[in-house]
């Protein structure tokens, strides 16, 4: 939207919560909506009315614009209504108070008969060349009484094989103000003729039966006329149209014999154009060849240094790569030899680890054998004893009676003496167990102090490791300084030949320039001295021309009379009947293959 509208908008007539809108040339409602769609709302309705009465809207010519294109049937209470119509929607400005001094229309405007438009149609609808173009004559008459908001903004859809100009006409409308609209405008409802009066006051009053028949007949006559008053229009734009064609018809005759004319010239311009140039070319060879001589020395030179300047500087990267080289080969070797002092010292760990293992095994093994000669040794004293104790039972049968009792006690004897034994051989296993665990407790506190020996090793290894790191970088930086300092000396050393050259540079520069402008001086002198010639030419021509044209005119004149009075012998021969169809035969031919442009801009500070 403008910033000079939206700057006019006062909001002053309006209520607070509604906004107007327009549903046909004199009726309208109300709707609630906030101020910022008031303002939107109120600036389309004011492009709507320009796309239904831009043909009747007179302005001032501007340039080019003398023809009559938009002047034709011109009416300045349209301007009128225009500014009324701003002003019921609260816009103020200076250009709205000088239309409203342009006269009111004293006739009232019917409203057609069909209540909503059509979109999309069966029949032929619109072509395509049109959809592109402006408005055709017809298609405008039929449209202007529908480009409103409320059928611009109504979205029921239709079913139909074409389009219609209206529906063309909708979508130009939308390229420039787009779909969206704030309102829902298919609910409101349709209204009937108010005047300004009667929106202002909402009081209801009773019509008698006689008077509203009375008001019917009055809008129909009123429809009548508006249909008579299209017709005519529709008339008096094919007249003009025809009146445009015989002209434009003229005026190409005339270019057409100027064309010839300055045709001829131009040829013997340019054959003169010619040799002068051929000279000019000639002289200009000459001086490129020259310059082209001293830049192909110049960069002969540029070459030499530019080669020279590569040459060293590639030898300083070739040091420093090989520099580069070096410590990464030293880095690599220092890397590999304390990887292979961690692996040697892996590997002693795990041989240690082995052995440890491998004597505990052996132990173990020792021990396992023990135990097995220990239970081979009771074995075998349990099997003496028992080939004893079937000696005594064979001498105890004999002296059954007698010995019993020796017996008896003999056994509880041999008893405890075997419970002596087993006592002895379990505090001898358990003197064992004890004696293997303090083993076991010895030799993991020898294993913790070489762990602990080992750590303090590394620690010492890694701290020397880090000191000579550190000795290593600050030899970096010492050399990289040194470096640095090289190559700001070479640096300045070539800044200060590259500001040479450039003052050269620039001294030859300022020889050529003033050398070109010698060259454009002479050149201006020679185009001033050719201008003056042509247009003296020019004045020449323009001077023939115009007797051409007064001769031309003459001769049209004169054939007119001579066809007009030849039309009037042969008409007065033939009945009235046929004399009436010729005419508006010839008009209709000529309308249908005739098309009015017309440029349809909206300007919004005009407005």
């Amino acid at each position: 939207m403008s910033i000079a509208l939206e700057k006019a908008f006062c909001d002053a007539n309006q209520r607070a919560d509604r906004a107007v809108i327009q549903v046909t040339e004199s009726s309208f409602t109300c709707s609630p909506a906030s101020l910022a769609d008031r303002v939107d709302l109120n600036y389309r309705q004011l492009h709507a009315y320009a796309m239904r009465h831009y043909l009747q809207m007179p302005r001032e010519p501007k340039g080019k614009e003398l023809l009559a294109r938009l002047m034709i049937n011109t009416d300045e209470t349209m301007l009128r209504d225009f500014a009324d119509l701003a002003d019921r929607f609260d816009f103020e400005s200076p250009e709205i108070t000088a239309l409203k001094q342009c006269p009111k229309s004293t006739v009232a405007r019917a409203r057609s008969e069909r209540s909503k438009p059509l979109l999309v149609t069966n029949d032929a609808g619109e072509i395509k060349k049109r959809r592109c173009e402006l408005p055709c004559v017809e298609n405008y008459v039929e449209n202007d009484e529908f480009l409103f908001v409320n059928h611009l903004h109504n979205e029921k859809k239709e079913q139909g094989e074409r389009i219609t100009s209206f529906f063309v006409r909708k979508f130009v409308y939308f390229a420039f103000f787009g779909r969206s609209i704030p309102l829902t405008l298919n609910s409101i409802p349709r209204v009937s003729d108010r005047t300004d009066e009667n929106m202002n006051r909402s009081q209801d009053t009773h019509i008698p039966q006689e008077r509203r028949k009375q008001e019917q007949q009055r809008q129909k006559l009123k429809r009548q006329e508006q249909q008579r008053q299209k017709q005519e229009r529709l008339k008096r734009l094919k007249q003009e149209q025809q009146r445009l064609k015989l002209k434009r018809l003229k005026l190409k005759r005339l270019k057409l014999k100027r064309l010839k004319l300055k045709r001829q010239k131009l040829k013997r311009q340019k054959q003169e154009q010619k040799r002068q140039n051929l000279k000019r070319q000639k002289q200009e060879q000459q001086r490129q060849e020259l310059k082209r001589l001293k830049l192909k020395r110049l960069k002969l030179e540029r070459l030499k240094l530019e080669r020279l300047k590569l040459k060293r500087l590639k030898l300083k990267r070739l040091k420093l790569e090989r520099l580069k080289l070096k410590r990464q080969k030293q880095e690599q070797k220092r890397q590999k030899l304390e990887r292979q002092e961690q692996e040697q010292k892996r590997l002693k760990q795990k041989q240690e680890r082995q052995k440890q293992k491998i004597l505990k095994r052996l132990e173990q093994e020792r021990q396992e054998q023990e135990r097995q000669e220990q239970e081979r040794s009771d074995k075998k004293r349990l099997e003496r004893e028992r080939l004893r104790e079937k000696q005594k039972m064979i001498e105890q049968e004999r002296l059954k009676k007698e010995r019993l009792k020796k017996e008896e006690r003999e056994r509880q004897e041999q008893e405890e003496r075997e419970r002596q034994k087993q006592e002895k051989r379990e505090r001898q296993k358990q003197e064992q167990r004890e004696r293997q665990k303090q083993e076991e407790r010895k030799r993991q506190k020898q294993e913790e102090r070489k762990r602990q020996e080992q750590e303090e090793r590394k620690r010492q290894e890694q701290e020397e490791r880090k000191r000579q790191k550190q000795e290593e970088r600050k030899r970096q930086k010492q050399e990289e300084r040194k470096r640095q300092k090289q190559e700001e000396r070479e640096i300045q050393k070539q800044e200060k030949r590259e500001r040479q050259k450039q003052e050269e540079r620039e001294r030859q520069k300022q020889e050529e320039r003033e050398r070109q402008k010698q060259e454009r001086r002479e050149r201006l002198e020679y185009q001033s001295l050719e201008n003056q010639q042509r247009l003296q030419n020019q004045q020449r021509l323009e001077q023939e021309e115009l007797l051409e044209e007064e001769e031309l005119d003459q001769e049209e004149m004169n054939q007119q009379t001579e066809q007009d009075v030849n039309r009037g012998e042969t008409s007065a021969n033939l009945p009235s009947t046929k004399k009436a169809r010729k005419p508006e035969t010839q008009l209709e031919k000529r309308s249908d293959n005739t098309k009015i442009r017309i440029n349809f801009k909206f300007r919004e500070e005009d407005s």
